[in-house]
């Protein structure tokens, strides 16, 4: 059986006008399925303190050890027993060393006679300090929780190991990424004042 000549040309028009049109809607469908541009965070420490003579007592600050299902990147806050994690948004380098470095410029802000720092500079470290983080919470709420413990290890051991922990309580924004951060690194810079109150007395 033959098919019309116009039959076939009016299928022929109707796919083509249905392709155009998929043509045009394609690239639109997939500019509003488009993520946001991924946007990575840090801990802003302080501007480092001008020191006149250089330190001669050392002070290493080794890394702080944090649970493991916080120590990446991932920016979260906690639901319950949920956590939700950032869809647009990490810190640029894991929890833990950001957290570190912060303490690190912290306690020399508040200590220039001392070098304080991460690693080895040359010089025999007179004291390490050792951080445990052992829960860091922020809720979708606004509460944060922090509960830590340290240790001040002296070099000489006829010295005793100074002990101490703290467990610290804020509110704040977490209506954002920045919001976080922002509470985050509130939190941790208390931390970082009670451990530099209890290295003033020990040095």
């Amino acid at each position: 059986m033959l098919r019309s000549p116009r039959l076939s040309q009016g299928r022929t028009s109707s796919f083509l006008r249905l392709s155009q049109a998929l043509c045009l809607a394609l690239p639109l469908a997939i500019a509003g399925c488009a993520s946001p541009p991924l946007k990575l965070y840090t801990l802003a420490p302080p501007q480092p303190p001008v020191a006149s003579t250089a330190p001669a007592t050392f002070v290493q600050l080794t890394r702080v050890t944090l649970p493991d299902y916080i120590d990446n990147q991932s920016i979260l806050v906690r639901d319950g027993a949920l956590l939700k994690n950032s869809s647009n948004a990490r810190w640029a380098e894991r929890l833990s060393s950001g957290i570190t470095d912060l303490l690190v410029a912290d306690l020399a802000a508040s200590h220039p006679d001392l070098l304080i720092g991460r690693y080895s500079v040359g010089i025999p470290a007179n004291t390490r300090i050792e951080i445990s983080i052992s829960r860091l919470d922020i809720t979708s709420a606004g509460e944060a929780t922090l509960v830590a413990q340290w240790a001040f290890i002296p070099a000489d051991e006829k010295r005793s190991i100074q002990h101490g922990q703290t467990v610290l309580h804020l509110n704040g924004a977490t209506d954002s990424s920045a919001a976080i951060v922002a509470l985050t690194q509130k939190i941790v810079t208390e931390l970082s004042s009670k451990i530099s109150a209890q290295l003033g007395s020990n040095m």
